[in-house]
């Protein structure tokens, strides 16, 4: 469950440059700290020691209690006698996880409202859940989260302002493990990244140090979370977690030798389904058959011109099998005789496995691609080869321009028809994270990637040789900046839609502005605002709901700054009016 005690934690030395950006692998080490701070004496040895009986018992009070019941504490103390009678250690562990189970009880602080205060109080129930063994349980956590989050809304606390003794260790316990998982959404992980460092100063365990301004570059992915993930993250494929108590037929075992040749196969036919996918296929063909190997860590996948090879790294696919496939999470697939090995003994999985990796894929192929128009066989390789020679090694960034243009038209195009995987617990490797920031400033997007890729590349303005490609490069990037205006107001509207299917639905507000902002500089908002001004209004409504739901002498749902302006400048801009109570938390007198 969690690190054992050690002895007492050195402080941690980290860095916040401008803007919140975790510098270098700060968040790793911040969150391996407060995971190590907050599970220490976690009770894992105990539960094998407990009576089945006793144990369900437990569970079952956890999982139907109600606000005004008894908290766990009270009722495991039948199996406290017998865990306690085992060691000191070992009571100390289980008091622990019951103090924690009595927080959760309790319910969410309020004012609960905002994206990080709920799924902090989703971690915490599902913690609770794994530290009581529900892992063996019949539907897992699922029973326990229904009732903790009645009608998808969580439960609030009226035990008073303070909760439990140990709120702190356990809010860190419950950052570090949202923060592990490499799909958080962004704005989620700059908030919770905010808690960890608060939480870390308040335990005593972080001292600041001068970062320079400075942010980490990675030739690699340019979200941090995405090339340091740790396996076994919090992802749930795409239909949701299988139910642990339907059986299982496992499909035929297949040769080692076919593992690579059918994934190939099936992600080709995964992104074959949308219309940017079957382009960049067909200008790849043929399709080299890619290859697991062991890469650096900063590398999901690469494709070597030279060999006309596509490889991915064995290390993050081992990963996305361990999110898909519980049961090999103790495993040691890393290595790539390993992770064909074990592919082919559960070839279901490369019926999965292309749903989470084609985003990643459509970018691979766009440079097979790029590379088969500028020359493929030795001709083609020694003249490319001489380029990057005589330009230190660089090529040109416009080839990673078009590649990350490609894969987030794509992810565009999958999620108009899957929108389930704008949840960042869904969504496919190099996904939504870089969508965001794509469908948010294409100029400043670019602009990042240069940064990303300062190393590695120059542009073919900068580099010497490359001016044939210049042709190309400017027509394709010309006709991306053109069609992107639509492309982004239909991304940042769909992404509205999605949160706005939320039960506090505040963060549908920044998307809905990008939207609006998009169709206002590119002269569409009068043929989109009937569709701006319907979506609009049903998240104000949601909003208002929660004014009307609030207990007498509430102030209701916390606004900052910000959200009070996109408030006014929509419904001013939109036509449509506030209900009252959100007028008057506004500050917008009713019309």
């Amino acid at each position: 469950m969690g690190p054992a005690c050690a002895g007492p934690f050195p402080p941690l030395d980290s860095a916040r440059p401008e803007g919140h950006t975790l510098a270098g692998d700060t968040m790793n080490r911040l969150t391996a700290f407060l995971a190590a701070a907050a599970l220490c004496g976690a009770w894992d040895r105990a539960a094998a020691q407990v009576p089945g009986g006793a144990l369900a018992s437990v569970q079952g009070s956890f999982e139907s209690h109600q606000a005004g019941m008894p908290y766990l504490d009270a009722a495991a103390e039948p199996l406290a006698g017998l865990v306690c009678a085992s060691g000191a250690d070992v009571c100390a562990g289980l008091r622990r996880t019951l103090a924690k189970a009595r927080q959760v009880q309790e319910g969410c602080a309020p004012p609960c409202d905002g994206g990080s205060e709920v799924e902090l109080y989703r971690a915490k129930v599902e913690i609770v859940c794994d530290e009581l063994g529900f892992a063996s349980r019949a539907g897992g956590c699922g029973a326990a989260l229904k009732n903790y989050f009645p009608g998808g809304v969580p439960r609030k606390r009226t035990a008073g302002p303070e909760g439990s003794p140990g709120g702190r260790e356990f809010d860190a316990q419950a950052v570090a493990k949202l923060l592990l998982d490499p799909r958080l959404d962004p704005k989620l992980r700059a908030d919770l990244g905010d808690k960890a460092f608060a939480l870390a100063e308040a335990l005593g365990r972080l001292r600041w140090v001068d970062a320079g301004g400075g942010a980490a570059v990675t030739a690699g992915p340019r979200d941090e979370s995405l090339r340091k993930a740790k396996p076994g993250g919090a992802g749930v494929p795409p239909g949701g977690k299988p139910d642990p108590a339907a059986p299982k037929v496992p499909a035929a075992p297949i040769p080692v030798g076919q593992v690579e040749r059918r994934l190939t196969a099936n992600l080709n036919a995964q992104i074959a389904k949308f219309p940017t996918g079957a382009d960049v296929l067909k200008r790849a063909e043929p399709v080299p058959t890619l290859r697991f190997e062991r890469l650096d860590e900063e590398t999901l996948a690469a494709y070597a011109n030279n060999r006309g090879a596509l490889y991915f790294n064995s290390v993050r696919v081992a990963a996305i099998v361990k999110r898909l496939d519980p049961s090999a999470a103790k495993l040691e697939l890393d290595d790539p005789k390993a992770l064909r090995g074990y592919l082919a003994q559960h070839p279901d999985l490369l019926e999965r496995l292309p749903a989470q990796m084609d985003v990643l894929y459509v970018h691979e192929l766009t440079h097979r691609a790029q590379h088969k128009a500028s020359g493929d066989g030795l001709i083609g390789d020694t003249i490319d080869g001489w380029r990057r020679i005589l330009n230190g090694g660089k090529y040109p960034l416009e080839s990673e321009w078009e590649a990350f243009g490609n894969q987030n038209r794509y992810f565009g195009e999958r999620a108009k028809k899957e929108p389930g995987i704008l949840d960042y617990r869904d969504s496919p490797e190099l996904g939504l994270f870089e969508y965001q920031e794509y469908v948010r400033d294409l100029q400043a997007y670019r602009r990042g990637i240069a940064s990303n890729y300062q190393d590695d590349c120059g542009t073919i303005d900068q580099l010497k040789y490359f001016g044939s490609h210049k042709p190309y490069y400017d027509r394709v990037l010309a006709r991306e900046a053109k069609e992107w205006p639509k492309v982004s107001y239909d991304g940042s509207m769909n992404l509205a839609r999605h949160w706005a299917g939320f039960a506090f639905p505040a963060q549908a507000l920044d998307h809905l502005e990008a939207a609006f902002n998009t169709a206002s500089k590119n002269g569409f908002l009068p043929a989109s605002k009937p569709e701006l001004a319907a979506l609009f209004g049903e998240v104000v409504k949601k909003i208002e709901e929660r004014f009307r739901d609030a207990k007498p002498g509430s102030p209701g749902p916390n606004f900052g700054p910000s959200q009070k302006e996109t408030l006014s400048k929509l419904s001013a801009g939109l036509g449509v009016p506030l209900p009252p109570r959100l007028a008057a938390a506004v500050g917008r007198k009713k019309t």
